[in-house]
């Protein structure tokens, strides 16, 4: 009988657990599909985003792991992006009884370590829709463009060429999987606890 009391102790334990899991937003792995240039060119990549990481409204600490490149019309590497410097909500509109979605701007740099940016390759993404957790496809080309930051801070870039059209899709990053490593984990240790206290 107490053997079946600990199960059931660990078990509610692990549901408890689970549930917390996903109280919190599972991350997801953000991928450029078909995003072109209007001379030709091609930008692919990804990124991951964490809404839960947001602090204060500042959506900086959600993007991570960036690895977006740039090509020209032939193919050849116009820059590698790996730094976030900027990305903020634009909210949406209002028409009538519906409310548009709010937009998203994600400024790269291909060098953010550096003190001063003015020069740096620079990537202004666009999303149709602000990112989330939960979305599994965004649209690329709003406001999107490559150029080069013009200040220190990369605060106005100089326009070099525009994105005329391309996608986002969305796959979570399949956390859960640690919930039920440790569920495991705890189911074991209660049934080793039962098997020392039936042996003599």
């Amino acid at each position: 009988m107490r053997f079946f009391k600990l199960i059931f102790s660990f078990a509610s334990l692990f549901a408890f657990l689970m549930f917390s899991a996903h109280a919190w937003a599972i991350p997801v792995t953000w991928t450029l599909q078909n995003v072109t240039f209007d001379d030709g060119g091609t930008a692919v990549g990804s990124f991951v985003f964490d809404a839960d990481l947001e602090m204060f409204g500042v959506r900086n600490n959600s993007i991570s792991k960036i690895n977006v490149t740039t090509t020209d019309s032939a193919g050849n590497k116009v820059a590698s992006y790996k730094d976030l410097i900027q990305t903020f909500a634009i909210p949406g509109s209002s028409f009538g009884p519906s409310i548009k979605s709010k937009s998203e701007l994600v400024l790269l740099v291909s060098n953010g370590s550096i003190a001063d940016l003015t020069g740096e390759n620079a990537f202004l993404l666009g999303f149709g829709l602000g990112l989330t957790n939960t979305a599994t496809f965004n649209n690329v080309g709003f406001f999107s463009v490559e150029g080069a930051c013009s200040t220190p801070t990369c605060d106005t870039v100089n326009v070099q060429r525009n994105v005329t059209g391309g996608s986002l899709t969305g796959a979570p990053i399949p956390e859960p999987s640690t919930m039920l490593l440790l569920g495991s984990g705890l189911v074991g240790l209660a049934a080793c606890r039962w098997k020392k206290r039936v042996l003599p």
